[in-house]
This record gives structure tokens, sequence and C-alpha cells, in this order.
């Protein structure tokens, strides 16, 4: 904590030395920033005292008062409300003085520093406010009292200074608090900025800002006078208008208030044109900032309102193709000029420009157009013809004379390469390619790096296409490495990456493998030469394709790729690891190339490999990533005992490599001396084991199972004492709760299979000690997994099983239903089994036994068991549902194992129909889980055979297919939808309505909620809008034949049957409003239409008022989905009757009294929190932000206690 010595800095204020003054206030700035300052009341109006005097003619240094402007906002801030408005007061007077008694430049420094410091105060106030909510509840008054006070001395005449300073000040509190404001005070605001608006200089710029930022605020009338100010001026009717301002006031009101703006677009697009073809075609220099403000407000508008607009994308594209070449002062002849540059590059344009006495800035005008088609190209619903039409025309300029004009032509192709309907793109670059060229070899860098980057687009997505240029391409990336200056990192980066997609291109033909050839030598110097950390990255993704080209030619390129490799992994340190996906790339490439060396050469690089890792880990995981991936690299035995001697340097994530290489050299064939055994046997016992880390003991078994099969007489030597480790690390394992237990049981297994194969005189032995730790297991289920190591086909197996847990009837169905996962089971376990599990006294045994089954029925050989239990889950009258689980878990099991007993297709046609035609009556979630388990053996048969139920005269079987089908959408993921399917939703979709029961509806609304999450696209289909989307609308009202209200005397019990359609239709809303990758937010509802209804039925869902709905957690959600609605900017249909309800739904929220902590209580706390943070969101917006009858929720709001909390939730 800062301690602050007031009445030193009291002494320091009233001394006559100006260094002691700065000095007192540069203690109360330090002071000020520590949050542990506490004065009292009467203490800061002292310290505001001596702040305010400087900002008066006693204080006569400059310096002083600069301080006190830097101490002010911070002061401001820590002061009360009655202290901040006298503060505050106090600068507008100071800001307004007209004192002559120390000469006029006193009297402006005093003004200027008065505004200075409000303006800082006011910005301080807003960014405060903007950040905490708390914060704005405190200051609202504040800012009410400092807006009025700069409203009133705005119209005193003031000078230019303090208006500027005024204005700066209000622009400040507009977007904090301007909805605070009465709508009297708003409009005041607005006429005030009008008449400046007509002014020149910074008093009409800061009045186009008010303004602008003003107008959602404005009523109806008030923001109609401004937007006719502006679009008197655009219309040109009075000639004494100047049109800048008026274009300059249009722009901002249609950023800050599309909605509004919308009314006269058309018309505005029209006058602009023409505006633009009058002025280009009689061209001044005058006209340069007009005619670049034009075009900037059409880009603008463009953007803004693409679909309002589209019916002009025609005329503004033909005006931008004719503006494309727009040069006034060009004089050459266009042969001269061409072969010109050809010659002597971009210089020459010097020559074929008139000498002006002023800067030319008509490229502006190229530029605007290039980025207008850029914009045209992206959002048109046209742009593929617009295109058409730009590869027809010769326009592009992308050698321009002017930097931006090249940037904008080659953001301009990049639009035209990423559009996905044009796939003659490449046309267009094969003819400015050249040009292209150019710009890369040219002198500036930032169009180089662009022109690179435009080329790797579309070498990208057309390169095949592309390469009759190839040549050309390799002579000038060739030529840009080989310069020498001070800004090549970049560029280097930029051509690796653009020579890798050129060779990736060149290698799909025999006949271009030159030009893959000539581009290796490049990418090889480059990267040679270069001598930073963002190329080797950059190189390493690289490296694959120049592993291909150097596989395609001869010895010598396999070499220099090698060698190029090394030297990228040199630069790296220990303490610089790059990336795991780099050392993959690494490895991949090495496991390939090594393949192609001489026995002598690869046992060099491999020697190099292994020295390198003593002191760079990276080569360690690209020597286990090369093993990993290649199965004839061994590794000489010295190099062996070198890397097993890691073992004790590393930590975990090291040793782990370590151990994947021994493993990986073993299973490549290589020889592991006994030297370097024993060390791995000892690391192994000693710490591996030990640890509690998964990925580790994985790697260990799949070391010792490769040590087993090699060098078995080393494992019998330690056997017992190895075993008790691995029986201790798996219990130690399960105790730690690892994630990954399952898959170390998997590889433990694996471990014991192979001790069986090479030790069968020890399977009893082994068998026994498995038993014996599933026995004491606290995860049987897992454990019990450990039998697929020890299983033999010889019936021994479940006799010993049995014999062990004889008193144990759950552990002896586990064991036996595994072993039957992969052996056939005799007639008498498959019907112990069945009768266990159907008389299981408790949940964990009936687990145990729905394991054991799932395990035996998947096995083919066990098909009789699977149908008695399919017969008993369609037949049986008790506990049906118990056998569907189990169906369920059998389906699971056969769907990750081969062979699996749904293989025979009439089998399994059967299978479903007999299924399908046996639902289980009070379960349709539960019986299309189990059909739809079928997807992963046919998709097409079980498509076909709901598309045939769909239509059956039972509701569950009806309900039931409609469920599948979210079965089969979840199995298309990442796939397109077949056509077939897409009927079949559809069709579904339809049976949505009142008139179809319960279940009918819920699993319509559950399919609905899948398409709109993953197949959005399904949705934009005539049935979708007019059929289905109509019927969805209906159940966000509650029905009332599904609720059931019950008189029982003194107190009424009320049924809703229907809450759960209801609550699944909001979340389907909720869904379209999502803004994600594969739906824009609202994009789906605007081609629904009927915004109008949405309304009504989200209204309606905010309060139980006026027959609404009636459960809270709706009455919430609806209130979200109504911010969220309100935020897609869609043009939205509210009537008078509309805001009405809704005010009034609100309003009897925000007025409930809400003590006690009892549990209604805490739900109307909820319910207000809901409400004020809706309160606040919508009055941010257009209509609300201006409505006079929301002022008073706002008001409401901002006293509320619970807004602070209210505002943490997430709308």
């Amino acid at each position: 904590m800062v301690k602050f010595d007031l009445e030193k800095f009291f002494s320091g204020m009233n001394d006559v030395d100006k260094d002691l003054r700065e000095m007192a206030l540069f203690d109360l700035h330090q002071a000020l920033k520590d949050p542990g300052l506490q004065l009292t009341e009467s203490e800061v109006d002292r310290v505001v005292d001596h702040v305010l005097r400087c900002f008066t003619k006693n204080e006569l240094d400059k310096e002083v008062r600069n301080n006190a402007i830097q101490v002010a906002p911070q002061l401001f801030l820590f002061c009360s409300e009655r202290q901040q408005i006298r503060f505050s007061s106090f600068l507008c007077t100071s800001a307004t003085f007209r004192g002559m008694e120390f000469g006029d430049r006193g009297s402006s420094e005093i003004v200027e520093s008065s505004t200075f410091a409000l303006g800082l105060c006011c910005e301080s106030m807003a960014e405060r406010a903007q950040v905490n909510i708390e914060a704005w509840q405190r200051l609202t008054p504040v800012a009410h009292s400092i807006n009025a006070t700069l409203l009133s001395k705005l119209g005193d005449g003031n000078g230019d200074i303090a208006k500027d300073g005024f204005y700066g000040a209000i622009i400040a509190l507009i977007v904090p608090f301007a909805r605070t404001f009465s709508s009297e005070t708003r409009e005041e605001m607005a006429k005030r900025a009008l008449m400046d608006f007509s002014g020149t200089g910074s008093a009409c710029r800061r009045a186009i800002a008010c303004l602008s930022l003003l107008s959602p605020f404005l009523s109806e009338n008030a923001f109609n006078d401004v937007r006719e100010t502006a679009l008197l001026g655009l219309q040109g009717k009075d000639p004494n208008l100047r049109l800048l301002p008026h274009l300059l006031l249009y722009e901002a009101l249609v950023k800050n208030s599309p909605l509004r703006m919308m009314t006269d677009i058309c018309t505005v697009i029209n006058i602009l044109l023409m505006e633009i073809r009058r002025r280009t075609n009689e061209y001044t220099s005058e006209d340069d900032d007009v005619c670049d403000t034009i075009m900037r407000v059409v880009n603008s508008m463009v953007c803004q309102y693409p679909n309002e607009l589209s019916t002009s994308h025609g005329d503004i594209f033909s005006c931008c193709v004719t503006l494309m070449r727009f040069d006034p002062n060009y004089c050459g002849d266009p042969e001269e000029e061409e072969a010109g540059i050809e010659e002597e590059g971009n210089d020459t344009y010097e020559d074929y420009y008139m000498e002006l006495e002023e800067v030319d800035t008509s490229w502006k005008l190229r530029m605007w157009a290039a980025k207008l088609l850029s914009s045209l190209i992206q959002i048109s619903p046209f742009s593929d013809v617009l295109i058409q039409r730009l590869n027809k025309a010769d326009i592009f300029s992308v050698s321009d004379r002017m930097e931006e004009v090249q940037l904008a032509n080659l953001q301009l192709l990049n639009a035209i390469a990423q559009h996905p309907r044009f796939e003659e793109a490449h046309f267009i670059v094969l003819n400015l390619l050249n040009s292209l060229l150019r710009c890369v070899s040219g002198f500036n860098q930032k169009v180089s790096v662009m022109a690179i980057k435009t080329l790797q687009l579309f070498f990208h997505l057309y390169g095949e296409n592309l390469m009759k240029k190839g040549d050309a391409i390799c002579h000038v990336l060739s030529d840009l490495v080989a310069k020498e200056t001070n800004e090549t990192n970049l560029l280097n980066s930029e051509v690796i990456t653009l020579s890798q997609y050129v060779m990736d291109a060149a290698l799909t033909e025999p006949r271009n493998i030159s030009i893959a050839m000539k581009l290796f030598d490049t990418v090889f110097y480059t990267i040679c030469k270069s001598r930073f950390d963002k190329v080797s990255d950059r190189a390493l993704r690289v490296m694959q394709t120049m592993t291909c080209v150097a596989l395609s030619v001869d010895d010598s390129y396999t070499e220099r790729c090698v060698s190029l490799l090394f030297s990228l992994l040199e630069r790296k340190t220990t303490e610089m690891e790059v990336s795991r996906a780099a050392t993959e790339a690494m490895g991949e490439c090495l496991s390939r190339l090594f393949l192609t060396l001489s026995e002598d050469t690869l046992r060099h690089y491999l020697h190099r490999l292994v020295s390198l890792t003593e002191t760079n880990v990276n080569a360690l995981h690209v020597l286990g990533s090369a093993l990993g991936r290649s199965t004839a690299i061994q590794i000489p035995p010295d190099l062996l005992v070198h890397i097993s001697a890691y073992l004790a340097k590393c930590n975990y994530s090291h040793q782990y490599v370590v151990i994947g290489v021994l493993k990986d050299a073993l299973k490549n064939g290589s020889e592991l001396p006994k030297e370097a055994l024993d060390v791995v046997i000892k690391f192994i016992q000693v710490n591996a084991l030990r640890s509690k880390e998964a990925f580790l003991i994985r790697r260990v078994f799949e070391l010792l199972t490769e040590v087993c099969n090699k060098y078995p007489s080393v494992i019998e030597q330690t056997l017992e004492m190895m075993l008790s480790s691995v029986w201790n690390a798996l219990e130690t394992l399960l105790a730690s709760a690892s994630s990954f237990y399952g898959q170390v049981v998997e590889d433990a297994a694996s471990f014991l299979h192979t001790l069986c194969l090479q030790f069968p005189q020890q399977r009893f032995t082994l068998t026994e000690a498995v038993l014996k730790h599933i026995l004491i297991s606290t995860s049987p289920d897992l454990c019990s997994e450990l039998l697929s190591g020890v299983i033999v086909d010889d019936g021994e197996t479940i006799g010993k099983i049995s014999s062990f847990f004889f008193d144990n009837p759950g552990l002896t169905c586990l064991c036996v239903g595994t072993v039957g996962r992969s052996q056939p089971l005799p007639e008498e376990w498959k019907n112990f089994l069945l009768e266990n599990f159907a008389g299981a006294s408790s949940e964990s045994t009936r687990s145990l036994g729905m394991a054991a089954i799932g395990r035996a029925a998947s096995n083919p050989k066990n098909t009789s068991l699977f149908m008695q239990i399919v017969e008993r889950a369609v037949t049986e009258t008790k506990d049906r549902s118990l056998y569907w689980r189990l169906i369920k878990e059998v389906m699971h099991i056969a769907a990750s194992q081969e062979p699996s007993p749904f293989g025979d297709h009439l089998f399994r046609k059967h299978l479903m129909e007999r299924l399908l035609e046996g639902a289980l009556e009070d379960d349709v979630e539960t019986t299309a889980a189990v059909l739809g388990s079928f997807v992963s053996f046919d998709v097409a048969d079980l498509l076909d055979i709901t598309c045939r139920y769909l239509n059956s005269d039972s509701e569950i079987i009806k309900a039931t297919c409609i469920s599948i089908q979210r079965y089969l959408i979840s199995h298309c993921k990442g796939e397109e939808i077949q056509p077939q399917l897409a009927s079949v939703i559809e069709t579904s979709l339809q049976n949505l309505g009142r008139n179809s029961s319960v279940r009918i509806r819920l699993a319509a609304l559950q399919l609905f909620s899948v398409v709109a999450s993953s197949q959005p696209h399904l949705l934009f289909t005539p049935t979708m809008r007019d059929v289905v989307y109509p019927n969805v609308l209906a159940e966000l009202v509650e029905d009332p034949s599904l609720v059931l209200t019950v008189n029982l005397g003194g107190y009424t019990h009320r049924e809703d049957k229907g809450i759960e359609i209801r609550r699944l239709a909001f979340e389907i809303i909720s869904i379209l409003l999502r803004d994600t990758e594969r739906q824009r937010r609202g994009k789906v509802l605007e081609f629904f239409l009927r915004l109008e209804e949405l309304l009504q039925c989200l209204v309606h869902a905010c309060g139980p008022q006026e027959k609404g709905e009636v459960d809270v957690d709706l009455n919430n959600q609806a209130k979200t989905l109504l911010v969220q609605l309100v935020n897609t900017r869609l043009k939205l249909p509210w009537s008078d009757s509309l805001i009405t309800s809704l005010h009034g739904k609100l309003k009897a929220v925000l007025e409930l009294k809400c003590e006690g902590k009892s549990l209604s209580a805490e739900k109307e706390r909820v319910n207000i929190r809901y409400t004020l943070n809706c309160v606040m969101r919508l009055t941010e917006c257009v209509p609300f932000a201006y409505i006079p009858q929301f002022q008073p929720l706002l008001l409401l709001a901002q006293k509320s206690s619970l807004l602070a909390e209210s505002m943490k939730l997430v709308l």
C-alpha cells in the first residue's frame, strides 16, 4: 500500500516553488493507483479544491496544470457523486472562462486545459462503466448531471476549443449512458448537433460523431430528422450544401443504426453511383476526397445490406469495372508501357504521368473499386455470374504504381480463388501470372509477400491447372531467394510454402519432375541460408514434399534431404523443443529416406541421430517416430546400449520415448546386448512399473512383449518378480482412477498371452494369478479382460473359473462371458448366464451379468445366446427393457470386433424387423438406440426399414422410426447426407403437429434439433419452411389438451404433460440462433420468415401475464432467446401490442419483492436476474433503445441490487 501524506500534499500544493507543486501532484497520482487508499469525505474535498485550483488564474505554470490534467480522471473516479458533480461543473465553468486578467494566452490555456481534463474524466467514466456494471449504476446520475451541463454550455456560443472539448466529453458519455437519458434530452442533443453539423471544421466532425452514436437512442421523429438531413445533401436538392459532410454523416448512420437506415438504401446507392460516374467523367483533383468517401460508403452499404441491395449489385459491379483502371493523370502509350515494364520494372511508371503540383490521390478510386469487387464476390448471391464477367474483362491492375491498389487487386484475386462455386478461377491467374511474378520480384516487400500468398492459394486449389507456368515460377523464386537484403526472412518463409504447393502439383505428373527438382534446390538453399526458428517450423512442413521429390529422383537428392533434416534438427536445443507434429513429420521423412540409403550411410546417420539425443531431445522423438513407421530400420547393438543408458538420465516423458524406441528396435529385428537388457529390466522393475504413469506402463508392457518373444530366457529368470510388479502396477493404477486403465489392461493381457505361448507350463499358474487379481479388484469388469491373455481352447479354463469362484456367481458369469468372447460356450453355460442375469439381486451383480453376456453374445459362435436375448426382449411380459439394454451392450461390443454375429445380411434385416415390431411400449428412446446401433453394420437396410415402417398405425413404431433418423444422421457425420435419408427425414418431421401423440411430437422435435445442429442445410426446403417450422412454433405455446387441472378444495393440482415438448421447441429456437461455422446466426430463421409469429411466441412465453407461459424456467429461456434474436440484427416486425405486452411482463417481474432465503424467494431472484439482464441487453438495441416505455424499466434495473449478478449471466 502506498503511503500518502496529506499534509505534505497540501504543503506542496501551496508552495511557491512549481517543482514542489508538481511533486505533490505526482505523489497524489501514485496514491490514487492504490486500491487500498482511504480518505474521509472532507479530506477528499480539500484534495479536490487544491487540484481544481490548477485550472484557475491562481496557477500560472503550464507544467503544473499538465500534471493536474493527468491526475484529474483518477481523482474524479475516487470522488463521491456530490464531489464528481462539483468537479465536472467547475471544469465546465473553467472551460468557458473569458477573463482577461493575464492576457488571451493565459485564458486560452485555462480553457484548453479544462476541456481536456473534462474530456479525460468523461472518458474514464465511460470506460469504467462499460467494464463494471456496479460503476455504471453509481455513475449514471453523475453522467446525467454532466451531460445536462455540457449541453447547456454548447448553446452559449463558446469558442471552438471549448465546443470541441464539450463534444468530446458528450460523445464519451453516449455509449454507456445515453439510453438512460430522457427522450427529451436525447432529442435536444440531436438538435444541437444538427445545428453544428451545418458548420465547418472540428465542430462539424464532432457533430457527425455525436449524431451517429446517438442515432440508436433517438425517437422515430428525431431520427428521421437526422436521416433526412443526411439524405438532403446526397440528393443534391440544395446546391449550397456541401456533399462530403453529408456523406460522412450517412456513412456513420449506416454503421451505427443499420436497421433504421434500411429505408432508402436502394435510392441512395443509385444516387451515389450516378454521382461517382459524374465526378469521374468530369474529374478534377478537388473531387478526390468526395469520390474516395463515396466509394467507401458504397462498400460499407454493400457489406451491411448484402440481400437488400442485391438488385443493385450488377450496377455496382459495372461501375467498379470502369474504375479499376481509372487513372486521369496517365499519359503514356499502353504498348510502350507494357514493354517498358517488361524491360525495366515498375520505375518506368514515372515516365507516363504528368507532373502535378498537388499530390495525386485518384488511385484511391482504383483501390476502392477492387475492394468493392472483393466484397461483391464474397457476399453477392450472383457472385458466380460476376466472376464470369470478371474473367472476360481485362481489368486487373496487380502491377499498379500504387501499393494500396496492388494489395486491393491481390485481395480480389484471393476472394475469387476461395469462391466455392467457381472452378475456372485458374484461368484468371494464368492470364495474370506474369504480372503476379513481377510483383513477387518487385522492390515492395509488402506487395511481394501478398503476391506470393495469392500464388500459394491458387496453387493449393488449382495447382495442376497452373503447371504451364511452372518454369517461370521456379525462375522468379530462385532469383528472389538469391537476394541478400535485411528483410528476407518473411519472404523466405512464404517462398518455402509456395514452393511446397508447386512441388505438390508437379509431382502429380511425371513430365513436371524437373520443375520439382528446381524448386527442391530453391528450398534447400533457402533453408540452409536462413538462421531463424520460424523458417525451421515452416521447413519441417515442406520436408514431406521434398522427401517425395527426393525419392522420385536419385540418391544425391536423398542424401541432401537427409542432411537438411539434420541441419534443421541441430538448430533446435533442448530448451526449444519443436512441436509433436514437426518431429512426427521429420520421423516420417527419415523413415522413407533411410530405406534408400546404403548400409554404411544408414549406420552413419543413425549414429549421428543417437549422438544428438544427449543434447537434443527432439532427436529422440524423431528417432522414435522413424522406427515406429518403418519395420526395415535396424539399430546397431552399440547404439541401443547408448539409448538404454539414457533411461537413467531423463524424465518421464522422455523415458516413454526411449522405451518406445527400444520396443520398435526389437520389433524391427535389432539385437539388444545383455548389458542393455539388464539396464532395461532393472528400470522396468524398479522405476516404470512403480510409477502411476499409464502411458509409460503401456509402453513397458509392449516392450516386455517384444523382449519375451526375442529373449524368453531373460524373462523366465525374473518371471516371479516381474509378475509381482505387474499386479502391483495394475492395482496402483486402478487406485489412481486413471482413465487409461482399460488400455493398460489390454496391453498387460497381450504380455500375458506372450508368456503363455513362450512358457506353456506356466499357463495354469498365470490363470490362477489372473483370477486372484480379479477377485480382489475393485473393478472386476475391467480386470477380467486379463483373461483374454491366458485363454486357450482346451475346455479347461471354464472349469478352472467355476471352481475358483464357486461361491461368487457374479464373478463366475463375468469370467465365463469373457471366455465366451473368443470361445463357443456350452448351452448350459449360456443358460446359466441368462438365468443369473434375470435373477440378479443387486444392480452391481446385474451390471456384471450384462458385461458377461455382452462379451459372449458378440461372438458369432454364440449366436444362439443372442437370439435368446432377442426373444425375451420382444416376448417377455416383465423386465423387457433389461433385455433391450443387453442387446445394446452386445451391439456396442460387436461393433468393435471382427467377425461379428451381424455379418449376414438376411439375418441382420430379419433381426431389425423383429425388434421394430416388438418395440418397447413405454421406452421409445431405448428401442431407437438399439436399432440405431445397427448403423455400424448396415445403413441402407436400416434406412429402408425405418422408411417402410414410418407409416405404421402404431404410434410406438412410428415414433421409433422418427428417432432412428438421429442415429443415421450421426453416422453420416462429416459426410454428405444421401438424398434418400434427406427425404425420410423431411417425411418424419412432417409428423410434427398438434394432431399427433406426445411420443411422436417429442421424437420429431428431437430429430429437428439434431438436424438444426449438425445438418442445417437440410432445413432450406419449402416443406421445412411452410409445413414443419410452423408446427415447431406452435409447440412453443402451451397445448391446453395436455394440461390437467384437478380442484382439491383449497388447492388446485396442475399436471402439464406438454412441458417437455415446449422445452424441446425452445431448445430448437436456441440452436437456430447459434453462431456456428455450419450456420451463421439467424440465417435459417431468415429463410423461414414468420418472424412476427416467433416474436409473438417468445413474448407470450416471457411471463404468465395475459395467459402466458407459467413455467419460470421457460420464462427465462424465452427472455434469453428474445435477446439473441434481437442481436441477430434481423429486421424484426415489432408491433405496439407486442412491445406493450413484453413491457408488462418484464415490469411485473422487476416489481417483485423477494425477501428471505426460502426456495420460492430464490426462484424469484433468479427470475429477476434474467429479467434485469434482458432489460439491459434489449435497451442496447433498436427499437428498445429509444422506446419511452422501456426507460422506466431501465431505471428500475439501474437501481436494482441484483443487477451486477444478473450481468454475469451469459445469454
